[in-house]
């Protein structure tokens, strides 16, 4: 359980950033006395602190089984917020339990994991299949999202580009005629039954099945 927490943003001012980490603790005090054997995960913010490390906002952390850090993805810079993050892990031990409540790119779910984090909340997998697209990498290796060969290229062996989450865009007509799937060596249910042909024209005409086939390789990925 994560008690209710109020967010200031960097570019917010230094009034609004006071009140929201003020209002943030008397709320947590609230639910501190509340009775009940739940996990609670005490609210920590990596943005509307620029200056220094996210500070403990209750006086009684023992309380708390863990940290929820908020305010992740808001961070603009990447230094930035790998910076935050592994200040804000350290400053509340290695024994306590940490979640990431949201990463909005595939960039900052990675960096998350690499920190440490425990876990890690997200919907790129709905995300991505709303907007017709597939996670086209191995997280594997996932190394670079530029460019990749062969799982995602056409027919002709060319090269296609991916977006910054390492997706390729259902939406492009290069796919009309490929007949091989989303990605190569994937067991999900999408590529094991269909061709990116297919799916292709199930985006094209709108059918709910592309964004349910798209779901289940991306949540599979």
């Amino acid at each position: 359980v994560v008690p209710l927490f109020d967010l200031a943003l960097d570019l917010d001012s230094k009034k609004r950033r006071s009140n929201a980490a003020q209002r943030t603790r008397n709320w947590q005090q609230e639910q501190e006395g509340q009775e009940g054997k739940h996990h609670l995960l005490q609210p920590v913010a990596l943005c509307g602190e620029p200056e220094r490390a996210p500070p403990l906002p209750s006086s009684n952390p023992a309380r708390f089984s863990g940290i929820a850090i908020v305010g992740y993805s808001h961070v603009e810079s990447r230094a930035k917020r790998r910076q935050r993050l592994g200040m804000c892990l350290r400053a509340h031990g290695d024994k306590r339990r940490s979640v990431v409540l949201h990463a909005a790119t595939m960039e900052q779910l990675v960096d998350a994991v690499a920190a440490g984090v425990d876990d890690v909340g997200c919907r790129l997998p709905t995300q991505w299949a709303e907007t017709s697209k597939a996670f086209a990498i191995s997280c594997d290796n996932w190394k670079s999202t530029k460019r990749v060969k062969a799982s995602a290229g056409s027919l002709s062996g060319d090269e296609v580009p991916l977006d910054a989450n390492g997706c390729i865009d259902l939406t492009d007509k290069r796919f009309v005629t490929d007949k091989r799937p989303l990605l190569e060596g994937c067991q999900c249910l999408a590529c094991s039954k269909h061709i990116k042909a297919y799916i292709h024209h199930l985006v094209n005409v709108n059918e709910l099945l592309s964004k349910i086939l798209l779901f289940n390789h991306n949540l599979h990925q």
